[in-house]
């Protein structure tokens, strides 16, 4: 994790389609979850959970459905 003031954030996934980017970023405020969908350095879409597990699960089930529409996985190295 990279911590970014007083917030931490990781990179849950990334997806492409064409040259436009998709990535799902996991912050970590205070007691709150926040997940932020950036499209190409614009925020997209912002979820909030009370646990990560409850986030993780949204993630993935956000990217389950990017994929559905042809976006495809990117590796992050």
């Amino acid at each position: 994790m990279e911590a970014i003031g007083s917030k931490a954030c990781e990179c849950i996934w990334t997806c492409a389609r064409g040259r436009t980017r998709l990535a799902c970023e996991l912050w970590l405020c205070g007691s709150e979850i926040e997940l932020q969908v950036v499209r190409n350095s614009r925020l997209y879409g912002l979820y909030r959970f009370a646990e990560r597990p409850a986030a993780l699960t949204f993630a993935a089930r956000l990217r389950d459905t990017f994929a559905s529409n042809g976006w495809t996985a990117v590796v992050n190295n």
